[in-house]
């Protein structure tokens, strides 16, 4: 890649769950997306980031240390100028046939192109015209022009919500026993 920067990388996390979802119905980070001003953002890849200088962040701890072991960021002078080295050589046994399709025509489709424009061609999608700034983007609403696979991801996001809610009651219900 001849440009990757901190929005770059945003974007090219969104446009590897977009593509592998409108493929294969399953996205490949699984992270939470919200809208920002540049973009959709993946908001726990986002806070690894933010975090990966301080191994001491609360919950995210063990994560941070996981990550500076695969990818260091140099000098954040800002979001703008934040530059990624990786400590090892890119391992495709990591990620399956599929996801190595997507993250092979990401890295075609988007080698020359700058963070202004990757971040407006994300501008162009549904998934940023169907929510509100700040809000939570829906997987279902990566997908475009197959309403049919749009409703099946919605369908297991509505499931996932309605499992994760039984679960909390649950714990709830543990923790005043």
């Amino acid at each position: 890649m001849k440009y990757l920067g901190i929005t770059k990388l945003m974007k090219l996390c969104f446009f590897a769950d977009k593509y592998h979802l409108e493929a294969y119905g399953t996205p490949i980070l699984n992270n939470n997306y919200t809208k920002m001003p540049k973009g959709p953002v993946p908001m726990y890849v986002y806070s690894l980031i933010k975090n990966s200088k301080n191994t001491d962040s609360d919950d995210l701890e063990s994560e941070v240390r996981e990550f500076n072991t695969h990818i260091n960021v140099k000098e954040r002078q800002s979001d703008d100028h934040s530059r990624f080295e990786n400590h090892n050589s890119f391992d495709r046994k990591f990620f399956s046939k599929s996801q190595m399709i997507i993250l092979d025509r990401l890295a075609l489709e988007f080698k020359d192109i700058d963070k202004e424009a990757i971040s407006n061609l994300s501008h162009d999608t549904s998934a940023w015209k169907s929510v509100n700034l700040h809000d939570n983007i829906p997987f279902s609403s990566m997908i475009d022009n197959n309403p049919e696979l749009s409703k099946h991801v919605r369908e297991n996001e509505i499931k996932k919500i309605q499992f994760n809610s039984n679960v909390q009651r649950v714990l709830e219900q543990v923790k005043t026993k």
